[in-house]
């Protein structure tokens, strides 16, 4: 059983482009001379207790109003992080923009750290090009401060965005420059970050034994928290070379690190999932239902989207006859799509919900779906998007 280059292109998404690991914007720090409910805020916020910090900010940016205030603008920022771990986009909107429209002008560091959250919020929502825009705007501030480490993290996020644009050689560039600025230090969990993300970019423009020399130092080096991105890129390029084996292993190596989260752990279960569609399709089958089980009960992201989306994909290839359950993972995404109102992620929806009723030969419908993708990829220029679906309406039209 051959993978597809559909579920092939959605699995690189994921896992070689890595929705989660955007560097997280920094939680602002306010200085208040009021009761300390902002400090209950982000104490909040870092133990992951996300609807309480939400309560706390409200009641901290209350007494504002519309006040033009640097303390006012930085709660509004702060609230539109905490929204975005919730899950409440319209409201995370609302609050980066209050934030924007208090600070006051001159606040050069408070508005790097609004143009960052920004530019998280935008990436988050599928607008790749404006977050890169924000985390741009961001950038020139941090560099005429000489802040150093903000600049660095900041760099991370337009590497990333770059590589989604498939702006590989770019995002090669902008993460050379940030090591760079780093050589000269200490191992640490940043700069072992930046090499980690190196290697990325490596393995995307073909380089794989470099991205692998990589991967294996810093196996040696970097923290615990990382080490199951190290296994799930080097198992990624040993994917690329064709050294299926060696890659399902060091995924099961990945598995097993005890500080594994949730999403490395689904980021693992995935790529093993891919390797295991040609190899072992009954394991394979057992590994797609348990994943597609555990995003049952997730907030809508755009990781959850193209994860469900690759599921349908693979799903679709071990148990084709299971279009009603298909149909009800992609309807999800579609809905996930919608509300994060991210066009590409609705385009592929919708020709992938096209594939399922194709193969049931229920052909007006799929023709139909089929060209509402189109013309949203055409909206979006997606060119990769424009000729799959242009292919799969010539296949019905046989």
């Amino acid at each position: 059983m051959k993978v597809s280059s559909a579920s092939s292109k959605l699995l690189s998404l994921i896992l070689g482009v890595g929705f989660s690991v955007i560097a997280n914007a920094v939680f602002p720090t306010v200085v208040s001379a009021g009761p300390s409910l902002t400090q209950a805020g982000k104490q909040s916020y870092e133990a992951g207790r996300y609807a309480q910090a939400a309560e706390y900010l409200e009641a901290a940016g209350e007494p504002f109003g519309n006040q033009v205030s640097e303390e006012a603008a930085l709660i509004w920022g702060n609230l539109s992080l905490v929204y975005q771990k919730l899950g409440r986009w319209p409201d995370a909107e609302t609050a980066i923009a209050k934030g924007q429209a208090q600070l006051p002008r001159g606040s050069s560091l408070a508005q790097a750290q609004l143009d960052d959250i920004e530019g998280q919020l935008n990436w988050q929502r599928g607008r790749s090009q404006q977050a890169l825009t924000a985390w741009n705007r961001s950038a020139k501030i941090y560099e005429a401060a000489e802040a150093e480490l903000p600049w660095i993290r900041n760099r991370l996020n337009a590497a990333q965005v770059k590589q989604s644009l498939g702006l590989y050689r770019q995002s090669q560039r902008t993460l050379q420059a940030a090591r760079e600025r780093l050589e000269a230090q200490p191992d640490s969990t940043l700069k072992n970050e930046v090499a980690w993300r190196l290697g990325n970019s490596l393995r995307l423009i073909g380089d794989f034994s470099a991205a692998i020399a990589t991967f294996e130092t810093l196996l040696a080096t970097a923290a615990p928290a990382l080490i199951p991105d190290i296994y799930l890129a080097l198992g990624r390029t040993e994917i690329a070379q064709g050294e299926t084996s060696s890659a399902l292993q060091h995924y099961q190596q990945g598995l097993a690190v005890t500080s594994l989260t949730p999403e490395q752990s689904r980021r693992l279960q995935l790529a093993q999932l891919a390797a295991l569609v040609e190899q072992n399709p009954a394991q394979a089958t057992q590994q797609y239902q348990s994943l597609t089980r555990s995003l049952a009960d997730l907030a809508p992201s755009r990781e959850t989207l193209y994860m469900r989306l690759a599921l349908a994909e693979y799903g679709l290839q071990l148990e084709p006859s299971n279009t009603r359950e298909l149909a009800n993972l992609v309807a999800i995404a579609k809905q996930e799509a919608d509300l994060l109102q991210d066009p590409r992620g609705q385009s592929l929806a919708l020709g992938t919900l096209s594939k399922i009723y194709a193969s049931t030969n229920q052909t007006a419908i799929a023709l139909d779906l089929a060209q509402q993708a189109l013309l949203l990829a055409e909206t979006l220029e997606a060119t990769d998007l424009a000729y799959r679906w242009h292919w799969q309406l010539g296949q019905l039209y046989r």
